[in-house]
């Protein structure tokens, strides 16, 4: 199961299911890396107890990823969304720092392991 981390979300609103599950909906902003208007996601984060948060207050959950697609009607026609959760939800000082993906092989696990060739690359005879 993929795992998310959300950081420094507001806490937009604070509910409870039939269930007696906690929900907290939690709004991110950013700006673009190419710069513009400053953008928002949206998260809802699913706790087995009340996390003691108050509407307003700036938080970082973790826990275990999930999405759904909605579709809705709007003025301008039928709209679709993706709903994310962040389930078993707990509330973290801060997140880890996320190393970039290798770019060019060099923090292969072993060092001096040498890449495969791709097959396809080459065009070659695959052997089939």
């Amino acid at each position: 199961m993929a795992k998310i981390v959300v950081e420094n979300a507001t806490v937009e609103r604070v509910f409870e299911t039939r269930t007696g599950s906690v929900g907290v909906s939690l709004k991110e902003s950013y700006t673009p890396k190419n710069g513009g208007e400053v953008r928002h996601s949206w998260f809802t984060a699913w706790f087995d107890r009340h996390p003691q948060v108050e509407v307003g207050q700036v938080v970082s959950v973790s826990g275990f990823h999930s999405a759904r697609t909605r579709t809705y009607d709007s003025a301008s026609g039928p709209k679709t969304s993706v709903d994310v959760s962040v389930n078993s939800a707990r509330l973290i000082d801060s997140a880890p720092p996320i190393a970039p993906a290798p770019s060019d092989g060099s923090d292969l696990a072993y060092p001096d392991e040498v890449p495969p060739e791709d097959p396809y690359a080459s065009g070659g005879d695959l052997g089939w």
